[in-house]
């Protein structure tokens, strides 16, 4: 991630470069114009930091290439006569954070995945008996919390068919991995750019419909899954040995609206003795 920090950097400069310099003519003005435009509003939006403008090279990184081999090249006639490159050392430094940016961008493309094995672990196991996550690597220990909630609702299936996920605690591809809709507007209220309005007013609706004193009026399926993490289930039920064990940031934990919000509606609708399965990384609420 610092070299594509870097990366963008040099491309603000040179695109800025673009639209002053005399050296261009009109369209590469133009185009220095869009790379910059681009590079500016792409994280707009997101509180994913740089990561969508990293994602969005594909415009950018091109222009950014050809203009660092122009100012790679300028100067060759001088070189000729004075058997010196002008401007040597920063031809050099830029030249190093384009190769250093390239290693980077192909290990991340061949290597990389989001949050899975970040510290290290190697990614050699794979998910037996999930058609979606088929063929796919990941950490032992990843495989088997995942091996064991999907086989946990694949036997009670008929018992919870149609229901939806209430999902809290960065694990919002559970809801893709085990096939089944978000009860709320997404799968990930955790990030900072997801409302809580929004939250609210939808854990308000599903409340509604399950009615007073937790009994889904109609269908069982208007009775969401609420799926957290071990922390934040420790951290609902008040026990301190608990929390203690899995870790839980109890402040962090106090001071996080949505969790809140997300904790007053499973007390309302009595989820809190209704725990039908926890594992290493997975706790499900019915």
């Amino acid at each position: 991630l610092q070299w594509g920090a870097i990366f963008l950097l040099l491309g603000i400069g040179i695109c800025i470069w673009m639209l002053f310099t005399r050296a261009l003519d009109d369209e590469w003005k133009l185009i220095g114009c869009i790379a910059l435009i681009i590079i500016l509003i792409t994280p707009l939006g997101s509180n994913n930091y740089i990561w969508p403008a990293l994602n969005n090279l594909f415009f950018v990184a091109p222009v950014v290439f050809w203009m660092v081999y122009r100012f790679v090249r300028w100067g060759r006639v001088y070189l000729d006569t004075t058997r010196k490159v002008p401007l040597f050392s920063t031809k050099a430094m830029v030249s190093a954070v384009v190769i250093a940016f390239w290693i980077q961008a192909v290990g991340v493309g061949c290597f990389y995945v989001f949050l899975d094995g970040e510290g290290g672990e190697e990614r050699s196991a794979q998910v037996e008996g999930n058609a979606v996550l088929a063929g796919m690597y990941t950490t032992e220990a990843n495989a088997g919390a995942l091996e064991e909630i999907s086989a946990y609702l694949d036997e009670h299936e008929t018992e919870y068919e149609g229901k939806k996920l209430i999902l809290y605690g960065n694990i919002p591809g559970l809801a893709y991995y085990l096939d089944r809709p978000s009860a709320v507007y997404t799968t990930w209220p955790d990030l900072d750019s997801n409302s809580l309005a929004k939250l609210e007013e939808d854990l308000d609706r599903i409340s509604l419909e399950i009615g007073e004193g937790g009994k889904a009026e109609g269908s069982p399926a208007d009775r969401p899954l609420v799926i957290i993490t071990p922390q934040l289930a420790a951290y609902f039920s008040g026990d301190q040995e608990a929390m203690a064990y899995w870790g839980t940031d109890e402040k962090a934990c106090g001071e996080d609206p949505k969790l809140a919000a997300i904790m007053e509606f499973m007390t309302k609708n009595h989820y809190e003795q209704a725990v039908v399965f926890a594992n290493e990384a997975f706790v499900i609420y019915k």
